[in-house]
């Protein structure tokens, strides 16, 4: 005889459900997660970033360094041929010297009258860094090489070059002019300065003269300062022309104690928030900004 189980004599098992509170947590604990995700991937980000700005500033630093080191190599360092190292106060240095570099020549210079020199020079024009390459010819024109000559020839006491034979002479503005043959070189470094490391040991703003042995008979390296602004970084700035002069001048004072412009700028960039007020730029431009120094022998007796 088979037995039958009434319905309601069944035992049905229900599965527990979350409470509203247990909700609340869990959803409390995804909203936490997700907050730190979002807060490492921001910082990762702006590590990158800040990564990225950075390095291209050593990529224009690094390139300019190597310009200047292919155009040094080939100064003519004789003692009848000119350089112009200029670090003005409260602007920018300017330098301008004969190369074997190439440089550009005018359309109506034959292949012939062309000489193997190249006037070359470094400037900054609106917080940019430009090159000169101008090429000198043999026309006898103003774009020929010109030599040092002096009056008489006790060069030992008669140190001044006659009227005609300098650079300032021929090219006396050339480096404030809007010359062609000038180009971008690095559109980053808003100011560079130099000093001159003799065979004495000590450090001098300025070339010295010696007429008899030539400027360069003393000094065995040129020490090139730059200081530059990631071209990322310059997009939030309205105004850079205070940028150079928010930067320290070299003395010679501060030469003979053996403090170089590299130092000078490094302190004047530590504190942000000062060098921000003082070249009028936000504080997260001035914090990106960054000091390169790099010393080039010159190989003379």
């Amino acid at each position: 005889m088979s037995t039958q189980v009434h319905p309601s004599d069944r035992t049905v098992k229900v599965s527990p459900g979350f409470t509203l509170i247990e909700l609340l947590v869990a959803v409390s604990v995804l909203v936490l997660l997700l907050l730190l995700v979002m807060e490492i991937v921001q910082s990762g980000t702006l590590v990158i970033g800040g990564s990225r700005k950075h390095l291209a500033a050593d990529a224009e630093a690094r390139e300019m360094f190597n310009r200047f080191a292919i155009d040094l190599a080939g100064m003519i360092r004789r003692a009848d041929m000119d350089a112009v190292f200029t670090n003005a106060a409260g602007t920018n240095a300017a330098m301008i010297f004969y190369s074997e570099s190439p440089g550009f020549f005018a359309s109506g210079v034959t292949a012939t009258n062309r000489s193997p020199l190249s006037l070359i020079g470094y400037r900054v024009k609106d917080a940019k860094l430009e090159r000169l390459g101008k090429g000198l010819a043999w026309t006898g024109n103003s774009d020929t090489p010109v030599y040092l000559t002096y009056a008489t020839n006790n060069l030992a006491t008669n140190s001044t070059p006659v009227s005609g034979s300098t650079i300032t002479d021929v090219w006396g503005t050339l480096s404030s002019s809007n010359d062609p043959d000038y180009h971008l070189q690095a559109d980053g470094v808003f100011r560079f300065a130099f000093c001159f490391r003799k065979k004495d040991g000590t450090y001098s703003l300025t070339l010295p003269t010696d007429p008899v042995s030539g400027a360069f008979s003393t000094v065995s390296s040129v020490v090139l300062t730059l200081a530059v602004l990631d071209d990322e970084s310059r997009k939030i700035v309205k105004d850079t022309s205070k940028l150079a002069t928010a930067l320290d001048n070299p003395t010679e004072a501060n030469m003979a104690a053996g403090t170089l412009p590299g130092k000078i700028w490094q302190e004047n960039v530590a504190d942000a928030q000062t060098f921000a007020s003082k070249a009028g730029i936000p504080v997260s431009a001035a914090s990106r900004v960054r000091i390169y120094q790099r010393s080039f022998p010159l190989n003379t007796p």
